[in-house]
């Protein structure tokens, strides 16, 4: 029991020791009691004297702050991420710990239990560096009764316990007369954290590794949902740190805090666990067995030295992995890419050396104006500054914010694929965003655009000039891969059609141009002059060199390395953040919102951008088919081929390549452009971002892209026999229908908020399909049966390839039948199924013909009118014409040779047959209706018609 470890005690635990420096014991208001240890390492130096204002090293501030804390999820002001990046001969500046500019750096974490579906608290654990460098971790240990504490409480609790090593001091109660309560001014001001000089507020980070399901083990967990906000399933403060108040136990002294609560999972690469953490700081998460983990209670209770050094060892690495990103109790950023994006901008402003109202202004056109915004709450107009476009770039920012798209993605082909020679190789750009940000020059909102109109020309543009508009072209009809996207309006990413009508920046209309393609601006658009200075290189620089440094000091594939290599990657993205409609749930508002811009959002940059890259790899793609080559898919910023590496090195991309090597030689020093990623002898293609290689090359990883896909069940031994790449392949090859999987979830941030879940997590049950996606259309002169061996077995599926549709309006129509029948298309037969129906479904639509219960259905039924009705005529059937008075002539079905009546039950049979499908009677009947029975469709109906026996009287294919 905890009551057993006094101070001075050791504790051990796979080969680390601790020692308890104190224990105390507190009580609530409710008479609950609750005991608290402070350990520190068995190597820390002892415990020092009074430590109150002492002044601690923080990391050198880049900038001031933008608002009073932090804005669109940035800290505007933070320490380098590596000791390379901190300007030589500039020492970092003192401030007393716990203030502004360098809050308290606590590790948070608890230990917990499932009991009868609901957890039971079993410890909170904080890790700290005090100012001095000494490490402690102070252990509050619940009881054994069910209970929780407010995490005022606990605050209150850890830094009265810690106060000599903090500074952290109580102040006495602001002097109120009895009975008197805080005035409406007086609240106001103190939710958004003002404070009167003498009572200065405490400033703590507060990091935990996934903090959201250890932040709701605290009683008022609902409360603090409402004052935090949700980014990427967990939690952190962006908006305005979270304001509490702690008390003396006495209840005579208290203090304001603010807590900037920050999260591991957002400031590590993405889906980092915090083993893989501890092992990146050479630190390592203590094992514990598995019957164990699922039983904490019984290990605190039976081995309380092993549930410390466990529970201890978890708050300290998330400490040391912020302390290893930013310093040691320094200010935080929210993210990665919040860091990333903060990197930038000061880049940026070192190298025009701007002030940030000069770069808001000359860089991102924005103009920064007072209004007055009415507060509800304090009845009065509050002034406040926006930023709003400045008159002369409004139209420009417009246009770039349209003509903005994300990565080309698509699949080429579809099934089976086999390459001779040098197999299947996965090629990706090197530094694709980074490389193509240096190649974006200033634009200059100051200068008189230029106003182009009509057909477009080749050789009156450049791939980086500063132009957006909104264009109609027409590809020539053997352009395999069109550059000009077109978005699909619901949502399914962007299609190349030959024909169409679309926003576009200049990379692509310039590429474009090259492949012969003819575009009419259908209204007016303005190439923009530019400065001729590449600033946005000039910042991405900064973030491309810290990642350099982080590759040699720790190595290509560690934590730090491909952290530092998410965080430059990310600089473009918030580049264009708040440029798409993007929504995610709030806690603090407990609704879905928008996502905001970031604080160097600028449409221009982000749309040429992205466009220069999928103009690099459009290029490829292109000069690789004149050559023979075969595309199987392409993903953004890299392509599956079968061409060797030196034929793609030695394509020219229209010039392009020059560029691109350049900037990257800047860059990094190496002018490589293109970089392997994967190799296969086989390709089993399904569908956009997904397909699997099979039989390895040079050792080299096999592709593998699930589109959606998580191993689950029975796949997981196949995949742990086979290889991930191969056993999904063999999935594929066996499906039926829908691929179904099962995964372990824990609680979204909305779930927490709207049904008060409580961090226990829950089984999810999912299908994929991985049938092909119409992206692109299939080439009937392709379909074939293609066969592969895995494991022994040889598998057989339809393959093809595909081309470019005419139009986005082909794209919708294929989608259409595909929604209709979402079966497995694994024969020649099938694929050819299909294709009748997506050729069928628009003359359906034109000729009336009702088509709910399918094409097929619509088909057959606008046979038999036509049989009904003497349209069509076969061998095996004559009509005998009927003629009432005051009555159009109905034809009679008989037998040719007996002359009888055929029954529309036998016509139905027939029929129904060679769609596999039941007719009966009513059908028969209804097809005889007048008002029906031109309602017909007999488009792509050849193969049905002639099984049959049946051909027109009409030479038309459809009888309207």
């Amino acid at each position: 029991m905890c009551a057993h470890l006094q101070a001075g005690q050791r504790v051990d635990f796979e080969g680390a020791s601790y020692h308890v420096v104190a224990t105390h014991v507190h009580k609530t208001r409710g008479r609950i009691v609750a005991r608290t240890l402070l350990l520190t390492p068995s190597d820390a130096t002892a415990l020092g004297g009074d430590t109150t204002n002492q002044e601690v090293s923080s990391s050198q501030a880049t900038q001031v702050f933008e608002k009073k804390y932090e804005t669109s999820g940035v800290i505007g002001s933070i320490g380098c991420p590596m000791g390379a990046m901190t300007p030589p001969g500039q020492p970092a500046p003192a401030a007393a710990l716990g203030s502004h500019a360098a809050p308290l750096l606590l590790g948070f974490d608890t230990e917990w239990q499932v009991v009868d579906g609901e957890r039971l608290v079993l410890s909170v654990q904080i890790s700290l560096r005090a100012a001095g460098g000494d490490e402690y971790v102070w252990v509050l240990w619940y009881p054994d009764t069910p209970v929780r504490f407010r995490l005022a409480t606990v605050l209150a609790w850890f830094l009265a316990d810690t106060a000599t090593i903090t500074g952290f001091a109580f102040l006495p109660a602001p002097k109120r007369a009895r009975g008197a309560k805080r005035t409406g001014k007086e609240t106001e001001k103190r939710k958004n954290g003002a404070r009167d000089a003498d009572r200065p507020l405490f400033h703590i980070t507060l990091a935990g590794h996934y903090g959201i399901v250890d932040l709701t083990t605290m009683f008022d967990a609902d409360k603090l949902l409402r004052q935090v906000d949700s980014i990427r399933r967990t939690l952190a403060t962006v908006e305005r740190p979270l304001f509490t108040q702690v008390w003396s136990d006495d209840r005579n002294r208290s203090r304001d805090l603010a807590v900037h609560v920050r999260d591991t999972m957002l400031l590590a690469p993405a889906k980092s666990k915090l083993k893989e953490l501890g092992e990146a700081l050479n630190f390592p998460k203590f094992a514990m067995p598995e019957e164990d983990m699922s039983n904490m209670a019984r290990v605190r209770r039976e081995s309380p030295w092993a549930f410390l050094c466990y529970a201890a060892r978890d708050a300290e690495i998330a400490r040391r992995w912020i302390e290893e990103m930013v310093g040691r109790n320094a200010v935080v950023p929210v993210t990665l890419s919040g860091q990333a994006a903060s990197m930038l901008r000061d880049g940026i402003m070192a190298a025009r050396a701007w002030t940030r109202e000069q770069f808001d202004l000359e860089w991102r056109g924005l103009a920064s104006v007072a209004e007055n915004e009415y507060d509800r709450k304090a009845n009065r107009l509050k002034p406040h500054k926006v930023l709003v476009p400045r008159p002369e770039a409004s139209l420009i920012l417009t246009a770039a914010t349209h003509a903005f798209y994300g990565g080309r993605n698509e699949g080429m082909l579809f099934g089976i694929h086999h390459a001779a020679g040098s197999g299947w190789s996965d090629f990706d750009l090197s530094g694709a965003y980074p490389t193509a940000m240096c190649l974006v020059p200033d634009p200059d909102y100051s200068a008189a655009p230029r106003t182009l109109s009509g057909r477009l020309e080749r050789g009156s543009i450049q791939p980086n000039d500063c132009l957006f508009g909104h264009v109609r072209f027409a590809f020539p009809p053997e352009t395999a891969y069109p550059c000009l996207p077109v978005k699909d309006g619901q949502g399914r990413g962007l299609v190349f059609p030959l024909n169409g009508a679309s926003w576009a920046s200049a990379p692509e209309l310039w590429l474009a141009l090259e492949l012969g393609c003819e575009i009419e601006f259908t209204q007016p658009a303005f190439l923009l002059p530019t400065t001729g200075q590449f600033s946005l290189g000039e910042g991405v620089k900064g973030l491309v060199l810290a990642r350099k440094e982080a590759t040699e000091r720790y190595g290509k594939n560690s934590v730090q390395a491909v952290a530092a290599k998410e965080r430059a990657n990310s600089s473009y993205g918030k580049t264009a953040q708040g440029l798409q409609s993007k929504r995610a749930f709030s806690t603090r508002h407990a609704a879905t919102r928008d996502t905001p811009p970031s604080l160097v959002t600028s449409a221009p940059q982000a749309a040429l951008t992205t466009g220069l890259v999928r103009a690099v790899v459009s290029a490829a793609m292109h000069q690789l088919h004149e050559r023979g080559y075969r595309i199987a898919s392409v993903t953004t910023d890299g392509f599956l081929t079968d061409a060797p590496r030196d034929v793609l090195e030695g394509l020219d991309l229209f010039g392009l390549k020059r560029a691109f090597a350049r900037a990257r030689d800047m860059l990094v020093g190496s002018d490589t452009v293109w970089e392997l990623k994967h190799r296969a002898r086989s390709l089993v293609m399904l569908k956009t971002r997904g397909g699997f290689g099979v039989g390895t090359l040079d050792d080299a990883a096999l592709p593998h892209a699930g589109a959606g896909y998580k191993v689950s069940g029975a796949a997981r031994a196949r995949v742990k026999a086979l290889g991930k790449a191969e056993a999904l392949a063999e999935l594929f090859l066996r499906r039926e229908g829908a691929i179904g999987f099962c995964f372990h979830a824990l609680p979204s941030p909305g779930e927490y908020v709207k049904r008060q879940a409580d961090g226990i997590g829950h089984d999810v049950d999912k299908e994929v399909s991985w049938e092909w996606d119409y992206k692109r259309e299939p080439d009937p002169g392709t379909l074939v049966t293609n066969t592969v061996e895995i494991d022994g077995v040889i598998y057989e599926h339809v393959s093809y390839s595909t081309r470019p549709w005419s139009s986005i309006d082909e794209f919708i129509n294929a989608r259409a039948v595909a929604a209709e029948h979402p079966e497995a298309v694994k024969t020649v037969k099938q694929a050819r199924a299909m294709a009748a129906l997506i050729e069928r479904r628009p003359a359906a639509i034109a000729a009336g013909v009702r088509h709910r219960g399918g094409l097929d259905r619509a088909g057959a039924i606008s046979i038999l009118r036509g049989i009904r009705s003497g349209l069509l005529a076969g061998d095996w059937f004559r009509h005998e014409w009927s003629e009432s008075e005051g009555e159009r002539p109905r034809p009679r079905v008989v037998d040719p040779e007996s002359g009888e009546a055929i029954l529309g039950r036998a016509v139905c049979e027939r029929v129904g047959a060679v769609f596999d499908l039941k007719l009966d009677a009513d059908d028969w009947k209804n097809a005889g209706r007048q008002a029906r029975s031109t309602r017909v469709l007999y488009t792509a109906l050849h193969h049905e018609l002639a099984a049959l026996g049946l051909s027109l009287r009409d030479s038309a294919g459809t009888i309207a």
